[in-house]
């Protein structure tokens, strides 16, 4: 291992160790090792296509779409009921409330994503290949626990405590500006790094949630201490004069122009998330240490947002005891069915929540991390045209750790033409098979990728995650390039 190799690895292992993700969004691992995706780079910085250039078209290069479930399944929410003919949730009559809740872990887990490519472009000169990239970014994850679902379904009737600690939602939306190099430092390693800098849209994070109930035949003892900061264009919280919000009074104080042109020129800062401003990092390496194998890992998403516009901090901390509501002889509880019950005492329960419990509202910036990841991946190539390859993708959100698997036949038959199969393991379900393909027809490169689509088809009732990669670019400069100078990982 050269000096400069272990360089990169030093940095790369000082970058896993720091991952912190406040999202748990995520790209597919299938694009990884495949021949002939410009954007795969974004996985990798270090990554070169063999094409002098390509320019994504607007929206559609890449176009990300992601959906994560850590705890359950499909076919634990929904299932197909035969005397009905027809599908039906575990909440319908006829549904299983009981499978349902048996399949929760302690801490369940569901994430969205959605990443839109206005501007992707890179090009090669010399040993060096550039990027720039323009992504919206909108991410969405959603932690609740199995005692919330117990609770929400069968109050206190199973069991008397209940855990509602490390819940919370995260939602984030920004913008990132992206500029990027690669260099082929020998024959046989390339080092990566991309800039970042992010400008926040809006965003809303639980910090912190430890709330405790236990429940007895006259009163119920609830403690909660919760964290929520919220940033969003024109919003207004109000206080009282001990600093407690109003949220009936809450709004968004929209300003009035006489057109749309008008209101978009006026705010263009708001609407490019100028105020909130923020920076992260990609950075990563390929060596090949013999012809027919490489090595390869990066570290992407290292950074925060500083959100400072429209800011807010809700802060709660205290103890109370509830003894229960006052129901006349003609509400709805008498003669209704059991979730209208359920939906009323919830609704009793929350507004006891907010008079007795003290929050203190703040108004002012905050930081948030950025999502980070990191990728750990080796590929064999027995021949030229054909490379098998292996990825570990690995994830620290809540502080947990999560690691995604994917192993991937790539071939390429012919230049114009490379598909990908891929297996994923994913948490504790091993049925996710995925495919990709990518297709260029003179200056034209179309793929279209997915680590679970087939497996989603297939077998509905047991995948518990789905991405979904289009891409669409225009390349030049593919002429066949000697192979000591062709980055494996992308052979067009």
């Amino acid at each position: 291992m050269t000096r400069h190799l272990k360089y990169c690895f030093l940095i790369i292992v000082a970058g896993l160790l720091f991952l912190a993700a406040p999202s748990f969004g995520q790209i597919g691992s299938t694009v990884y090792h495949m021949y002939g995706i410009p954007q795969a780079n974004h996985l990798n910085p270090a990554f070169q296509p063999q094409c002098k250039g390509h320019l994504g078209m607007p929206v559609l290069s890449p176009l990300n779409l992601n959906l994560d479930l850590v705890g359950i399944k499909f076919g634990d929410v929904i299932k197909y009921n035969s005397s009905l003919d027809q599908m039906i949730t575990f909440m319908h009559p006829l549904g299983d409330k009981d499978a349902f809740m048996s399949s929760l872990k302690d801490i369940n887990l569901i994430g969205t994503e959605l990443r839109i490519d206005p501007i992707s472009i890179g090009w090669r000169q010399d040993k060096y290949y550039f990027t720039f990239d323009w992504t919206i970014r909108a991410e969405q994850d959603f932690r609740f626990t199995r005692d919330f679902m117990e609770f929400a379904i069968n109050q206190n009737r199973n069991q008397q405590r209940f855990n509602f600690g490390g819940m919370g939602i995260d939602v984030a939306a920004f913008h990132e500006w992206a500029l990027g190099f690669s260099y082929q430092y020998e024959d046989n390693l390339s080092v990566g790094v991309r800039g970042k800098l992010l400008f926040g849209l809006a965003d809303l994070s639980t910090k912190s949630t430890d709330i405790t109930l236990k429940t007895e035949e006259f009163e119920w003892d609830v403690n909660a201490a919760n964290i929520v900061q919220v940033t969003a264009p024109y919003l207004d919280i109000p206080k009282d004069e001990e600093g407690k919000p109003i949220l009936d009074s809450t709004d968004f104080t929209f300003p009035e122009y006489p057109t749309p042109v008008d209101f978009i020129m006026q705010n263009l800062g708001v609407i490019m998330g100028t105020g909130n401003p923020g920076f992260a990092v990609d950075f990563g390496f390929l060596y090949k240490p013999i012809d027919f194998l490489s090595i390869s890992a990066s570290v992407n998403d290292l950074g925060f947002i500083r959100w400072r516009k429209e800011a807010y901090t809700i802060e709660q901390d205290g103890r109370f005891t509830f003894e229960g509501i006052e129901i006349d002889a003609g509400s709805d509880l008498f003669g209704g069915d059991e979730s209208d019950e359920a939906s009323d005492l919830g609704e009793e329960l929350l507004d006891s929540l907010s008079n007795q419990f003290d929050a203190i509202l703040t108004k002012g910036p905050y930081t948030s991390m950025m999502a980070g990841r990191g990728y750990l991946g080796v590929a064999y190539e027995p021949l030229e045209w054909i490379r098998l390859g292996v990825v570990d993708r690995i994830k620290i959100y809540n502080f947990r750790m999560y690691n995604q698997f994917t192993f991937s036949a790539n071939i390429q038959p012919i230049r114009p033409f490379s598909l990908s199969l891929s297996y994923s393991i994913i948490g504790n379900y091993y049925t996710n098979f995925g495919i990709g393909l990518s297709l260029r027809a003179g200056p034209f490169n179309m793929y279209i990728i997915t680590d679970q689509g087939p497996s989603a088809y297939l077998m509905p009732s047991t995948f518990n995650s789905f991405n979904f990669r289009f891409g669409l670019n225009i390349v030049w400069g593919c002429a066949k390039i000697p192979r000591k100078l062709r980055d494996k990982p992308l052979i067009e």
